[in-house]
Order: structure tokens, then sequence, then C-alpha cells
């Protein structure tokens, strides 16, 4: 989940770093809300279909966007949501919630650290990387690109896969019908 508030004297949603173009961004799907179905991919792999609702925009995207993954029968249930229709004076936060047979863990970049909650009440905040999240992964693309070696897991294929997912996702908000992937 992911989201962010703003906007510029037009009256057009302002992107974190405040140099949003709409026709170069594609609006919060795909400026944003990519970042949340690169994660799901990332974690899960790809999902069967999807079925998305949103708060239109122009020209076919979205100010806002929830989707529900299908993986499958015996898959996991997952839900992502992402956008930039909140309250101007709301800061940019992202959070997830992960829950599993014998623990839960929890993120939310405004207020609660990386936290994992076991089944039996015990809580751990493990200690991270307190390096920007954007920095580090500048990082790893810049770096392995110094040595002469691929970039691990930020290739092109795998860009082009959470962008192929988030236009599936915009086009079930448009239709209002689940979206089966290929």
């Amino acid at each position: 989940q992911s989201s962010t508030s703003g906007e510029d004297e037009n009256g057009n949603p302002v992107s974190v770093g405040g140099s949003y173009t709409f026709k170069k961004s594609g609006g919060a799907v795909i400026d944003l809300h990519i970042h949340d179905a690169d994660y799901v991919l990332h974690l899960l792999g790809k999902p069967k279909a999807v079925d998305s609702r949103g708060v239109p925009a122009r020209a076919g995207t979205f100010d806002y966007i929830t989707t529900q993954y299908d993986f499958g029968r015996n898959g996991p249930a997952v839900t992502s949501e992402g956008g930039w229709i909140a309250a101007q004076g709301l800061p940019f936060e992202q959070s997830f919630e992960a829950y599993f047979e014998k623990g839960t863990i929890l993120y939310n970049s405004s207020d609660r650290p990386l936290t994992l909650l076991d089944h039996k009440g015990g809580k751990v905040e493990p200690k991270l990387p307190t390096e920007d999240g954007f920095v580090a992964e500048i990082k790893a693309v810049i770096q392995p690109l110094a040595e002469g070696v691929q970039p691990g897991n930020l290739l092109g294929a795998a860009g082009q896969a959470s962008l192929a997912l988030c236009l599936a996702e915009q086009e079930s908000a448009r239709t209002g019908k689940r979206v089966v992937l290929r």
C-alpha cells in the first residue's frame, strides 16, 4: 500500500519529488502503484488473474486503485492498493501486513518499523539498514554495472512484468471485470 498527496497549480497530482508530468508518468498506477505490484511479483510470482477497482483520472488511468490478486484456489489471498488521493498534508507512506499460520509481519513507513509477531504473542523488531530505499535501489543497479555484471533482480524484464501487471489492473478497473493474465 502506498499513497502520496499534493497538487500543482493546475490541480494535477504531484508525485514525490514534485516532478510530475502526467503524460510521462502514466498516472498513479504506473508512477506509484507499480512498486506495490513489483513487490507482489517479487514475493509471490505472477498471479493467475486480477480484479481491480479504482478512482478514475484522465486518459483511462486512475488516481487510486485496489486490486485482489488471484493466485488460485490454494494460493495466498493478496490485496494491494495505491494512489495519490490522500488529503494534502498527509505524508507519503508505504505499509504492508502479511499474515501467516504462525505469525504476522507488519510495517508502516510513517509509524511502525518492521515488526514480527509470533502466534504466542512474541514481538521482534529486527534491525535493518537505515539507508534510503531509493538510494539502495540505485546502488543495486550502478555497482554491478560498474563491475561489469548484470544487476540481479533489477533487470528490464522485471520492470516489464510489473508494467504488464499494472496495465491488467487498470483494464480490470476500467471494465469492472476480472482480467486473466497470460
